[in-house]
């Protein structure tokens, strides 16, 4: 999986879960392990999928003319957890 999101109409509804955990059943069978980076609103479904965060990064492109400062959390996810 390269990129999850649903629509907002239709958010928590446990669409997203259902996607990831399609992604996981298939990555654990693999015994491989998961990475993602988030977006703050994306974190805790990750968590209550076993992934742990291990660094966040702060960014501001408003110098180039792109979006005020956000948060991008990294989270690891172990085969099997």
């Amino acid at each position: 999986m390269d990129y999850l999101t649903v629509d907002v109409t239709r958010q928590r509804q446990g669409i997203a879960s259902l996607l990831l955990e399609q992604g996981l059943a298939q990555a654990d069978a693999a015994g491989i392990k998961c990475v993602v980076m988030s977006m703050p609103a994306g974190v805790r479904l990750y968590e209550k999928h076993g992934f742990v965060v291990v660094n966040k990064s702060v960014f501001d492109d408003t110098r180039w003319g792109g979006d005020p400062e956000y948060t991008m959390t990294y989270l690891i996810r172990q085969p099997g957890k």
